[in-house]
């Protein structure tokens, strides 16, 4: 099964009469709400994490970048320079390469 790196958002939610303050974190697979962190520097970026990682997509040296649209956070997956890519099928190590040839890292 092909893993396809995602951009994710994020958004802030107020409280309501039920709930204290969360972020969502939304991307293709799906979306996920965290409790907002006042004591954070960068609670966005915390929810952007914890999203990423329930997925295993930050691994192997990889980190988020950000930027601001709006009122809304978005991340891009920045592959550390230690994990190369197959060209191929984007396997970060050739014993998990999915191409014929054995990939091209």
């Amino acid at each position: 099964m092909e893993t396809k790196m995602q951009a994710i958002r994020t958004r802030y939610h107020g409280p309501t009469n039920t709930m204290g303050s969360r972020i969502s974190a939304k991307a293709e697979s799906g979306t996920r709400y965290f409790p907002y962190d006042y004591a954070s520097v960068n609670p966005h970026k915390d929810a952007a994490e914890a999203f990423a990682n329930s997925f295993g997509w930050l691994k192997d040296g990889s980190t988020l970048e950000s930027g601001v649209f709006g009122h809304d956070y978005y991340f891009v997956i920045v592959r550390g320079k230690e994990t190369p890519m197959c060209v191929g099928c984007e396997a970060s190590v050739v014993s998990e390469c999915l191409c014929p040839s054995g990939g091209t890292l």
